[in-house]
C-alpha cells in the first residue's frame, strides 16, 4: 500500500469507520432508547419516589371445571385446553372452545398449582332397575374385595398433570414419562369425602427467569398415569372386572333420572369432572408512590 499517493479504495478505508481511530470507538446509537422514569419534580402533588415507575408481581387465580368444556371438542375430562382470551364464540364460527377465560396474561413470572379434584372412583359399572332403567353405580366394598380396584389410589401411586406450555428445567425424573412439563402429583391422606379427592403436588411452582417471562394465551391439560398414558374412567365388562374406556357419549350423557341404591350419584357426567386451581404471578407496572406520604 503507498501513501504517497493512495488509491481511491485507499482513502475511503482510511475514512471509513473501521480504519478511522477517530470514530472507531464511538458508541452506536439507541435503536429502542431506555425508559426514562426518573422523577424531574414536576408533579404537582409530589408523592411519587426518584423513580417514578416500580414493578410488582400481581398474583391472579385461576379456576378451571372440566364440566365447562366444549364436549364435542373435548369428550375426555381429563384431557382439554383451557382457553384464555380469544373471542366467546364457538369453535366452529372461529372462536375458541370451551373451557375459555376472558383474559391472556403476559410476563408470567410464576405458576403454582394449589390444588386438583379427581372423583375418587374411576371404575364403574352398569345397574339395571326394576323398571329397566339403566346408570353407572360405583363399585362396592365387595367388587373391591373380589379384585377390583376401583379407586384412583388403588391403582396409582401417583398422577402427572402435564401441561406443556409453562415448561422449565428445574424438574428431573428416574421416570422417563415425567418432563419438565409436567406436576407430580399425590392424594391428600387427610381430606376423607366419599366422592372426590383432593391432589396436590409436592412441587407445585413452575417459576421462570426475568429474561424469559411467559405469555400464556392457553394452557393445554392432560392428566396422566404414571405410564404416560392418558387417565380415563373405566367401566366393567359384565362381571369379570375387565376394564375399558367408557364410551364418550356415555360420559357425556346425564344419567340423574335413575338412582340404584348402591349408586352414591345423582349425575354420573358431574362426579367424574376434575376441577384445579392456578395461582399466576404476573410482572406489572405501578406508579411508585411514596408509602408514608400523608
Amino acid at each position: 500500500m503507498s501513501f504517497t499517493n493512495p488509491s481511491h479504495y485507499t482513502m475511503n478505508m482510511m475514512n471509513s469507520n473501521q480504519s478511522n481511530f477517530n470514530n472507531a470507538f464511538n458508541p452506536n446509537p439507541n435503536f429502542i432508547p431506555h425508559r426514562d422514569t426518573k422523577n424531574y419534580g414536576n408533579i404537582i402533588v409530589n408523592n411519587v419516589n426518584d423513580n417514578i415507575v416500580s414493578e410488582i408481581v400481581t398474583e391472579y387465580t385461576l379456576h378451571v371445571d372440566s364440566i365447562d368444556r366444549d364436549l364435542t371438542i373435548f369428550p375426555n375430562p381429563y384431557k382439554f385446553t383451557l382457553s384464555l382470551g380469544g373471542p366467546a364464540t364457538t369453535s366452529s364460527s372461529g372462536g375458541v372452545p370451551d373451557p375459555r377465560i376472558d383474559v391472556s396474561f403476559r410476563n408470567v413470572k410464576y405458576v403454582k398449582l394449589k390444588y386438583l379434584m379427581l372423583p375418587r372412583h374411576i371404575n364403574y359399572k352398569i345397574v339395571t332397575d326394576g323398571s329397566g332403567n339403566k346408570t353407572y353405580s360405583t363399585y362396592t366394598a365387595s367388587d373391591q374385595d373380589a379384585g377390583n380396584k376401583a379407586t384412583i389410589l388403588s391403582n396409582y401411586r401417583y398422577l402427572l398433570l402435564r401441561i406443556k406450555e409453562i415448561a422449565n428445567d428445574k424438574l428431573y425424573s428416574t421416570n422417563d414419562i415425567i418432563k419438565n412439563d409436567c406436576f407430580v402429583i399425590y392424594r391428600d391422606s387427610n381430606y376423607g369425602y366419599a366422592v372426590n379427592d383432593l391432589w396436590f403436588a409436592t412441587q407445585p411452582v413452575k417459576i421462570f427467569y426475568d429474561n424469559g417471562l411467559q405469555n400464556l394465551s392457553k394452557l393445554t391439560i392432560e392428566i396422566l398415569k404414571p405410564d404416560g398414558t392418558p387417565l380415563q374412567v373405566l367401566s366393567s365388562i359384565t362381571n369379570t372386572f375387565t376394564t375399558t374406556s367408557i364410551p364418550n357419549s356415555e360420559i357425556n350423557f346425564d344419567q340423574s333420572t335413575a338412582n340404584p341404591s348402591s349408586n352414591f350419584y345423582t349425575n354420573f357426567n358431574q362426579d367424574i369432572q376434575t376441577s384445579m386451581e392456578f395461582e399466576l404471578g404476573v410482572c406489572e407496572n405501578q406508579v411508585n408512590s411514596q408509602k408514608n406520604y400523608r
